[in-house]
């Protein structure tokens, strides 16, 4: 098509080329070509925090689950009202994280942070628009499963991975999957489509809240799991014909997305007169920048949403959603987090079955969080910490690693780093770091603007890490930058310069819209979910912490990497009071 030829022929033409693998797609004939990718190396040099020589040849299996709007509401963290036993046995056999942020709290521009590996400013990805595919609008950068795919492997993926249709171009199949991946399932689907369809006709139909009469497998998250299960069986078929290759196995649930679709038992799992969130009103002393009102957006949608009929100016007017109808979509969320846990206990039942649980590496996260009525607010689409923390586990195969241990770890974390950690534990080759200029970075097809958090997995969960996590969220008046260390959150709302010019582009910090701290007292109960009810900028008892966070949010990323130069500056503020 048109549209791809175009992508690739502007990526390729600005990047130096160095190694080519042209790679056949089984969709040439509605292309009407080959498509070939190209990597390259960056510029700095990087070694396997595994301790492994990148000429060693060590390919390891790899199976990457993605849950759509999956906030750290499970038993494993502290929730155990949760009826979560599949992702609590995996949490059992993989270090759990606590502090897990993403880049933005919105699907697309969170899924190309976690594959990419590049952040929002540098792909130009700050919402869900077929105009910002970061093909187009970053850089032709290599993916999670095109990198697994160029470097041998059969790269496979079942359900929502990439955000699907504009956003990421159908999936990047041009790009990311092996030939296998695009055939058809037993359900009449290709294996890396994300649409499945419920009993109801649907996907994404009303109502919102809607349990069902039907069995697990007549859902669409039913039917995607058995997809997941069938390309277990190609991996076991093709193994037993002579294909060696070393396999990436991508499966995406949607649930609990909203609407929250699920058999009936999920639902009777969770009595409906339960308790609302700790804080029903926005955070006192908020800007208006920073809140959002999905009830007057997408939410309409669905005709039990819109019955409920909120303010226009919701939540800015202050006002709740009656305790019944929030009784009603809390209930729903978790069984539809329920489902997912079934299903996803489906597919590592099967890859034990299969007799390939023991020497597979698997990781586990969540492409955003989820607010629930917490300070009066919705879905995701903002900076704070409901909706910018996920539940993230990796889980190592003893007998391949045999220094590892499950356990937890509060070091920070960020979904930019996913992408470096699996390559350096599959293939024992880093990713380097990407080039301080953001130019040639976003010519350079494969860097990281994140860092490997291997030596947390096999070394100690307790190494001295990150500064803090950074996140964004991009409104009409602003772009919020908000940086997240162990006491606090810190905001800025500015005004963002969109030029497309390098030397021009990126936030004004000198013209500021808003501004938000919040003290996350690590005295709290980790599931109230009781915090940021308060907006503290602009007291005078806080002012050096406020202007320390301040120079670590904008000094950026790379000053809050552990042993970074300017780490120094940043430290003294984020332990406690002053």
């Amino acid at each position: 098509s048109e549209l791809y030829t175009k992508t690739m022929m502007s990526g390729l033409t600005r990047i130096r080329p160095r190694l080519w693998t042209c790679n056949v797609v089984l969709f040439a004939a509605l292309f009407g070509a080959e498509f070939c990718s190209a990597s390259t190396d960056a510029t700095e040099p990087a070694r396997s925090s595994r301790g492994v020589h990148p000429d060693t040849p060590a390919r390891h299996d790899v199976l990457m689950f993605a849950v759509d709007d999956l906030r750290p509401e499970l038993s494993v963290y502290g929730c155990d009202y949760m009826k979560t036993p599949h992702f609590d046995a995996l949490a059992a056999e993989s270090v759990v994280f606590e502090h897990m942020y993403v880049a933005v709290a919105l699907c697309a521009p969170s899924r190309t942070a976690f594959l990419t590996t590049r952040r929002a400013d540098t792909s130009r990805v700050w919402t869900i628009s077929p105009e910002q595919y970061w093909r187009i609008s970053g850089g032709n950068f290599t993916t999670l499963p095109q990198h697994f795919k160029e470097q041998g492997y059969l790269s496979l993926g079942v359900g929502k991975i990439f955000h699907p249709g504009g956003p990421s171009n159908n999936s990047d199949v041009a790009y990311s999957w092996s030939p296998e991946c695009l055939q058809k399932g037993p359900h009449g689907h290709i294996t890396y489509n994300n649409i499945w369809k419920d009993p109801d006709g649907g996907t994404y139909t009303s109502p919102a809240v809607h349990p069902f009469n039907n069995t697990d497998d007549e859902m669409g998250e039913g039917k995607l799991a058995l997809n997941a299960s069938a390309l277990i069986d190609l991996i076991v078929h093709k193994r037993g014909s002579g294909d060696k290759r070393p396999f990436f196995l991508a499966t995406g649930f949607h649930k609990p997305h909203i609407p929250w679709k699920a058999p009936q038992k999920y639902f009777d799992l969770y009595d409906i007169d339960m308790p609302l969130a700790p804080n029903l009103h926005t955070p006192v002393g908020v800007p208006e920048i920073a809140l959002q009102n999905t009830w007057q957006s997408y939410w309409r949608t669905f005709q039990d949403i819109k019955a409920i009929n909120v303010t226009a100016a919701f939540p800015y007017d202050n006002t709740t959603v009656p305790v019944f109808e929030q009784q009603k979509i809390r209930q729903a969320y978790r069984a539809a987090v329920s489902f997912t846990d079934r299903n996803i206990g489906v597919v590592v039942q099967k890859m034990k079955d299969a007799a390939l649980w023991d020497s597979t590496i698997v990781a586990l996260w969540g492409d955003h969080g989820y607010q629930l009525g917490d300070n009066d607010e919705w879905g995701k689409h903002d900076n704070f910490e409901h909706a910018t923390r996920i539940p993230f586990m990796v889980r190592l195969p003893k007998q391949l690693f045999p220094q590892f241990s499950p356990g937890r770890s509060r070091a920070f974390v960020e979904t930019v780093d996913l992408f470096p950690t699996l390559v350096d534990l599959a293939l024992g080759a880093p990713i380097a770091r990407c080039p301080t200029d953001m130019e040639i970075t976003r010519k350079t097809l494969l860097c990281t603007e994140g860092l490997s958090f291997t030596p947390l997995l096999l070394e100690s969960p307790d190494l001295p890490w990150k500064a803090g996590s950074f996140s964004q969220y991009n409104r009409s008046g602003g772009m919020g930058y908000s940086v997240r260390v162990e006491r606090w959150r810190y905001t800025e709302w500015v005004t963002f310069n969109n030029t497309r010019r390098p030397s021009s582009e990126g936030p004004n910090w000198n013209d500021v819209v808003g501004v938000e701290l919040y003290d996350h007292d690590p005295s709290a109960q980790d599931c109230r979910w009781d915090y940021e009810h308060a907006n503290r900028a602009g007291e005078p008892a806080l002012a050096a912490v406020q202007q320390g966070l301040r120079r670590l949010l904008q000094a950026g990323w790379r000053a809050a990497l552990p042993n970074s130069t300017t780490r120094a500056t940043t430290d003294g503020f984020h332990g406690g009071m002053p």
